[in-house]
């Protein structure tokens, strides 16, 4: 066993935590007894009358979340045990596989796992680990896997996260638990869109199997004619999604250059001719880069793909991006048009999201009334409403309510 555990009594307000549902547990809800633990101690958790109610690593380097569950309950916990929760958590989206070949399989401390997510991509499941403290758990997992699936081909990337989630320079390389060469660049399908994402790079790993809703939504929307800017288009799956909706032209930018150069290729290369991107920051560029994209004619639906900057972590100044980004990009929006704000910040909860977009929407539309929707969140990385630190994906859909954005549905046959 890779694993001692190591008993810790907790306090009530732990317990009351912890039977909520909720997987961390914060440093000021400690005692000093917790001194004695090593870093990467798995750690049974007991009551008062010395009764198990869950296990939990030990993360001693994090200032905040000290202990992350693995698994709330009375249950001892073994390496069957763990193997039986990897097949239990798999085969709970496993269903899915019906609709697309893109999965979270595993979705880290919301199913318990902590700091460990696994994403099917086709054949290959890509396993992502968050903290040096969780490889071992992570490697474990893997390699199980590769057992239970034969055919697949398995990456494990260590993505080491600080406390501001940046990443760290002390990250191991990533490593396939095959020897036979293995695509980096795979093809996904879901019923509406396709789209190619580059398994060696980490940011598209991050953002794209859940923003499956917003492409299903845009995929409701009629764009036929219609002119669509995608800001922060990654790996272009919302500007392939708009283009097979209909739209004539698709600009989408951003800062990567791999990024944009793969997207061209693969555009060309499915003949999605109206699909053009542009290398930029908009938040180093500003406006000069959307006056460089969009001509004298403004767009019908703007995609705000991760409406914040990573510039910073403090609340008020990621807040003040989401206003500024929208109340500078927003006129270029014709009269009638649509837009989608997408936040991936997860310390921004859901009030001052919107209250920073509306802000910029009053700004620009004076008195025209608009409505927003909310986008349920997929259903394979959906978490307790208790772990709300794990909610950190907001996307949002606003219209006029005067002019109305046209459905697929009002005007078919």
């Amino acid at each position: 066993m890779f694993y001692k555990f190591r008993r810790y009594q907790v306090k009530k307000i732990i317990l009351a935590n912890i039977k909520k549902g909720h997987p961390w547990v914060f440093s000021k809800n400690l005692s000093s007894a917790i001194n004695v633990f090593r870093h990467g101690d798995w750690v049974k958790l007991v009551d008062d009358n010395n009764n198990i109610v869950g296990h939990g690593i030990y993360d001693q380097h994090h200032p905040s979340i000290k202990i992350r569950l693995f698994h709330i309950g009375p249950e001892e916990v073994s390496l069957d045990f763990i193997k039986k929760k990897i097949i239990k958590t798999i085969n709970k989206r496993i269903v899915f596989s019906a609709e697309t070949n893109g999965l979270r399989l595993i979705n880290g401390d919301g199913d318990f796992f902590p700091g460990i997510t696994v994403d099917q991509f086709g054949s290959t499941l890509v396993l992502q680990v968050t903290s040096r403290v969780f490889y071992v758990l992570g490697r474990f997992v893997s390699s199980y896997l590769k057992k239970i699936q034969p055919n697949s081909n398995c990456l494990i990337k260590s993505i080491y996260l600080n406390s501001t989630n940046k990443r760290e320079e002390n990250s191991l390389p990533s490593r396939w638990l095959t020897k036979q060469k293995n695509d980096e660049k795979i093809e996904v399908t879901e019923p509406t869109c396709f789209y190619q994402v580059n398994i060696n790079q980490t940011k598209q790993l991050e953002g794209i199997l859940d923003l499956r809703g917003v492409r299903r939504m845009i995929s409701g929307l009629d764009l036929r004619g219609k002119k669509v800017l995608d800001l922060g288009c990654d790996s272009a799956s919302l500007s392939i999604a708009s283009a097979l909706a209909g739209a004539v032209q698709v600009d989408g930018v951003d800062k990567s250059e791999v990024a944009i150069q793969q997207n061209q290729e693969y555009c060309q290369l499915k003949q999605l001719t109206q699909c053009h991107f542009t290398v930029g920051d908009v938040f180093k560029e500003g406006l000069e880069l959307i006056k460089k994209t969009s001509g004298d004619d403004p767009y019908d639906l703007i995609i705000f793909n991760e409406a914040t900057s990573s510039r910073f972590s403090v609340m008020e100044f990621v807040k003040k991006d989401i206003t500024w980004l929208h109340k500078n990009i927003l006129p270029y929006l014709k009269t009638g048009g649509a837009f989608i704000s997408i936040s991936r910040q997860p310390r921004l909860i859901l009030k001052d999201y919107f209250y920073s977009i509306k802000k910029a929407v009053v700004s620009v539309f004076a008195d025209e009334k608009w409505t927003s929707t909310l986008l349920e969140v997929e259903k394979d990385h959906r978490i307790k409403d208790i772990f709300i630190q794990g909610q950190y994906l907001k996307a949002s859909f606003w219209e006029s309510k005067k002019n109305p954005f046209p459905r697929v549905e009002e005007n078919s046959p």
